[in-house]
């Protein structure tokens, strides 16, 4: 292979490395990545990510280029992540020259969303009423669930169009959905807390807090201390939205009795399926992959529960992580593909973004050592699920840094 040309690398390099930043990649996942694509193509790389940047150095002798990209934190698309490593793999190949693989990953980049506005509202949807379920709730509570997930949904695709509202989505969001928890509750019976959490789950920061676990696991102190604050920074403004949305409640009718009927046991494994397809959507992934995704996700939960039954229901997540982390590297290895296509909506039924929530609202209900106590419990569940993860890539390595 000839050597390349260390402008045209620098290039590729850094768009590749924005492209897979915005893509949802985590900072130890991409470091990695770029570090091995470098030597693959016999050039010296050093790279440092951020949430909020990624700061490069580029070149050998005295080619050495030095360069910062300032990105902003970017939701998950596993779509374009997976054609993104795919070019890498051409380009380390020798299939691609880095001119032509530049090119492509701009087109990668501005190219639209598999999935349109509609789609993604209802998946919204979908994932909360699913939710509901896993939450203990009745036939009333997905119902209203799944308005609330709309109504988030519809949120959503409205921040996209007004950008200035982005600062205090999670504020208006989760005082939306209290107020919409509290008027099911008031008219038609339902379980507020339970409408309310399963709402806002997709919006609670549970994979950013296990992904900021995984990063201060793996030595990226930095990435994974901004990225732990940021968490609860979202958290708070959860709190705080819904904490505003609850006060409507003193204006409406007491809530009304109803008969407790629940959901036969065979809804479980069918509102786990639901909530897969949702988050084939949510996360932008390929329709072929929904099989894997789903598999994941009932592999994940049940190996939880299972865990659970020997280790308790905190450390029982390290089996359902390892378990996620096992299928996600076997999916890499025999298809190559990223195995965070698989792993990371599989994950998304056990990170603590739940137990996180009810730690704040605790805190912000002046019951300070029950919200300490829940604090802890969610770190635990974090810690547990990272360490599945790390051990899965030690039992049945990826051979694939994404």
């Amino acid at each position: 292979m000839n050597e390349p040309s260390p402008l045209a690398a620098e290039a590729f390099l850094l768009r590749l490395a924005r492209g897979l930043h915005q893509f949802g990649s985590p900072a130890h996942r991409l470091e990695d990545a770029l570090g091995r694509l470098c030597d693959r193509l016999g050039i010296e790389g050093d790279f440092f990510v951020m949430p909020t940047a990624i700061f490069a150095r580029i070149g050998t002798g005295k080619h050495k280029r030095t360069a910062l990209e300032r990105v902003s934190p970017g939701g998950h698309n596993l779509e374009k992540l997976s054609r993104l490593d795919r070019l890498a793999d051409a380009v380390a190949n020798g299939r691609l020259t880095l001119e032509a693989a530049e090119k492509q990953v701009r087109e990668v980049m501005a190219g639209p969303d598999r999935w349109g506005p509609l789609t993604m509202i209802l998946a919204f949807a979908v994932a909360s009423a699913g939710a509901a379920r896993f939450f203990g709730g009745e036939a009333p509570d997905l119902i209203a669930a799944g308005v609330a997930g709309l109504a988030l949904g519809l949120l959503e695709i409205l921040v996209v169009r007004w950008p200035d509202a982005r600062r205090v989505f999670e504020v208006f969001a989760a005082l939306v959905i209290s107020i919409t928890a509290a008027v099911a509750a008031s008219f038609f019976g339902c379980s507020a807390q339970v409408v309310t959490l399963s709402g806002l789950i997709i919006l609670v920061p549970g994979l950013t807090l296990t992904t900021a676990m995984a990063e201060l696991a793996t030595q990226n102190l930095a990435s994974g201390t901004a990225r732990l604050t940021g968490a609860i920074m979202t958290f708070f403004l959860i709190g705080f939205g819904v904490s505003l949305g609850s006060r409507t409640a003193v204006f409406l009718p007491l809530p009304q009795a109803v008969d407790s009927v629940g959901l036969p046991s065979w809804s479980e494994p069918l509102a786990i399926v639901a909530v897969a397809f949702a988050l084939v959507v949510l996360f932008r992934a390929h329709p072929r992959d929904t099989p894997w995704i789903t598999a994941a996700g009932l592999i994940g939960f049940y190996g939880a529960r299972l865990g659970g039954q020997f280790l308790g229901p905190e450390l029982g997540t390290f089996v359902g992580g390892a378990l996620v982390g096992i299928a996600g590297n076997a999916f890499a290895r025999f298809l190559r593909r990223p195995a965070a296509v698989v792993s990371v909506p599989g994950i998304m039924l056990l990170v603590p973004g739940a137990v996180g929530y009810r730690s704040l609202m605790s805190l912000l209900e002046h019951e300070t050592l029950l919200g300490i106590e829940t604090a802890v419990t969610a770190a635990v569940v974090a810690s547990a699920l990272v360490t599945g993860l790390l051990v899965a890539n030690v039992i049945l390595p990826p051979r694939r840094p994404l």
